[in-house]
């Protein structure tokens, strides 16, 4: 992209790598991987809790079946309002094991639950707008979806 005028910006260009991973002179290539940014968790260089030729998500996947599906726990559900109760383009909070949570009835007759809390600034999400499926801190006016 240029800026107006179709002219290259003055000065030298951004550097997208920092400076300990470009070749000493300014030229060239790294020298094998010397001074590339290193690895930061063990699985992603091969090393970790994945399986050695199994599937790499086999275990995140959770618990199935004998079948091969995966299972649910029922007991993570919990009835807390019918879909007439929270009414489309608005939200409700309702308290679940001693967690606030806020239900939002978003555009496609969806309703999405949420923690009633921002992570920001523990402004009420449930007191904040609907825009399409994010609810808007009333607080500071960050969006969650």
């Amino acid at each position: 992209m240029l800026p107006r005028g179709r002219r290259r910006a003055r000065g030298p260009r951004p550097h997208l790598l920092p400076a300990d991973a470009r070749h000493p002179t300014g030229r060239g290539r790294a020298d094998g991987r010397a001074g590339l940014p290193r690895r930061r968790h063990a699985a992603a260089a091969g090393r970790g809790s994945a399986p050695r030729g199994g599937r790499a998500g086999a275990r995140a996947a959770g618990p199935r079946s004998r079948e091969g599906r995966r299972r649910r726990a029922v007991s993570d559900f919990a009835r807390v309002a019918s879909a007439a109760d929270v009414p489309a383009g608005a939200a409700r909070v309702v308290n679940v094991g001693g967690r606030s949570i806020a239900l939002c009835h978003v555009e496609g007759d969806a309703i999405y639950a949420i923690d009633n809390v921002c992570t920001h600034d523990d402004g009420p999400l449930g007191d904040g707008t609907l825009h399409a499926d994010r609810v808007e801190c009333p607080l500071h006016g960050a969006l969650f979806d």
